[in-house]
C-alpha cells in the first residue's frame, strides 16, 4: 500500500509540473512595446502604388501615384490622406484624416489635389 501512495504521489506531482508547464507556455503573446512604423511603407501594383508615410511627429501620409511601369518615376497623384496615428497594444489607430482628390477621379499634381471632407 505504500509503495502504490508514493507511485500516486509521484505521478500527481509529475502531472502537476507538466501541466504547470504547459500552461505557462500558453501565455498570450504580448506586442514588444516600442513598435516602430516610422518610415515609408508601399504597395506597388502595374502603373500604380499605394503609399504609406508614418512620421515620428506621429502623423501620417497616404498617397494614391500613377507610376511610370518601367522607371518607377510618379506620374501623379490620385489622392491623399494625412492625419495622426497611434499604436495600441497590437492595433494600428488611423484619426483626425483629411483627405484630398481630384473631381473627376484623374491624376494629377499634389498641389491640384482638392480636400474631399
Amino acid at each position: 500500500m505504500m509503495k502504490k501512495t508514493i507511485n500516486l504521489i509521484s505521478t500527481v506531482g509529475l502531472l502537476t509540473i507538466v501541466l504547470l508547464t504547459v500552461v505557462s507556455a500558453c501565455k498570450k503573446d504580448t506586442v514588444p512595446k516600442n513598435v516602430n512604423i516610422v518610415g515609408k511603407w508601399a504597395q506597388g501594383q502595374f502603373k500604380a502604388a499605394n503609399n504609406y508615410e508614418f512620421k515620428s511627429d506621429l502623423t501620417f501620409k497616404y498617397y494614391t501615384l500613377a507610376t511610370d511601369s518601367v522607371t518607377k518615376k510618379v506620374l501623379g497623384y490620385g489622392s491623399k490622406t494625412e492625419g495622426k496615428y497611434s499604436i495600441i497594444n497590437d492595433s494600428l489607430k488611423l484619426y483626425a484624416m483629411v483627405s484630398y482628390s481630384t473631381p473627376d477621379g484623374s491624376f494629377t499634381t499634389e498641389d491640384k489635389l482638392q480636400k474631399i471632407n
